[in-house]
């Protein structure tokens, strides 16, 4: 089985062609193996360029998660259709860089991980009038160690943060 690593398709740095637009900022915790959604607020963000998988993992998450590794969240419709989706740092870990010298005495960049046993970040959504829900994926966790394959962690829904009601 192949496993490719899903990325981040954004735009150069001077955002040409692209403006500030409605987003969502939605603050999440992770505790006790838990993702919850804390709070929606509403912001003029220019946001980076929804990430598309590769083309071995077209085909639905069944077979994403067979082809793709990493961490990632959707905005989704309430149909389930993806409207939007980023990848990013696994919130679960924690890293640290710092700056060492290398064998020949130059510098050079350290990296250490360690799991979190929890964890406050912030996603970035674009206000969309279909959008219902966040949905996580990423690597599943047993015991603080993430173990093989991809999977639907969590599912946030928006409306009930925002005052919509049910779906």
């Amino acid at each position: 089985m192949a496993v490719v690593v899903l990325l981040v398709l954004c735009g150069g740095a001077g955002g040409a062609g692209r403006e500030e637009a409605e987003a969502e900022r939605l603050v999440v915790t992770w505790a006790a193996g838990t993702f919850r959604l804390r709070t929606a607020t509403g912001v003029a963000k220019r946001l980076p360029r929804a990430a598309a998988l590769p083309a071995a993992a077209e085909g639905g998450p069944e077979r994403a998660a067979e082809a793709v590794a990493g961490f990632w969240y959707e905005l989704r419709s309430c149909a389930g259709a993806v409207l939007y989706r980023r990848a990013m740092r696994d919130p679960r870990v924690a890293v640290v860089e710092w700056v060492e010298t290398g064998p020949e005495g130059t510098p050079r960049i350290a990296r250490a991980e360690a799991p979190r046993r929890e964890a406050v970040f912030a996603l970035t959504v674009p206000r969309h009038p279909e959008g219902c829900e966040v949905v996580l994926r990423g690597p599943a966790e047993r015991a603080g160690r993430a173990r093989g394959g991809v999977r639907e962690l969590a599912r946030l829904r928006l409306r009930a943060v925002a005052g919509g009601g049910a779906p």
